[in-house]
């Protein structure tokens, strides 16, 4: 998928059901990101969502009402297993919400499994990133999920 203006669309339809897109949850940030089959289903909705509702020019907290909102609503779906999103990329540029540029973070896998809580992973860190082996995002949350850190980018081909 790419972004075309204030929304994304498919540039090409693959076949095993993982989507491909650059993210940006900053105007100036690349985020390649994949999404398994059922992250693809589930959680690439939501993201896109974020996204679009940011280029429309809403707060992160009115972003994160609206979300939550769709999500009690059944308007977005948890996912049924857990569910995958991986960021690999050496080619990540990401910047801060005042717009700095902040670099890149290790190249990660996020497993989103709702309401999880890091205490149930034996206490990992919480709430922020982390350059141990995991920690836990939005722990307790229909949004929550564990970023495990993979210490070697991979190269993009071509």
């Amino acid at each position: 998928m790419v972004l075309q203006g204030t929304s994304y669309e498919t540039a090409f339809e693959g076949s095993n059901g993982v989507t491909c897109l650059v993210s940006r949850s900053q105007p100036l940030s690349i985020e390649p990101i994949c999404y398994d089959s059922e992250a693809s289903k589930t959680i690439l909705p939501r993201e896109v969502r974020r996204v679009e509702l940011r280029l429309a020019g809403l707060s992160p907290e009115e972003i994160d009402r609206q979300i939550e909102q769709a999500i009690g609503s059944g308007e977005l779906a948890l996912p049924q297993r857990p569910a995958m999103m991986y960021m690999m990329s050496a080619d990540q540029i990401l910047y801060s919400d005042s717009e700095t540029r902040v670099g890149a973070f290790y190249p990660h896998i996020h497993v989103h499994i709702p309401y999880a809580t890091a205490q149930q992973f034996g206490g990992l860190s919480v709430d922020g990133p982390s350059t141990g082996a995991a920690y836990m995002f939005d722990g307790g949350k229909p949004t929550a999920n564990l970023v495990i850190i993979v210490r070697e980018f991979t190269q993009p081909q071509g």
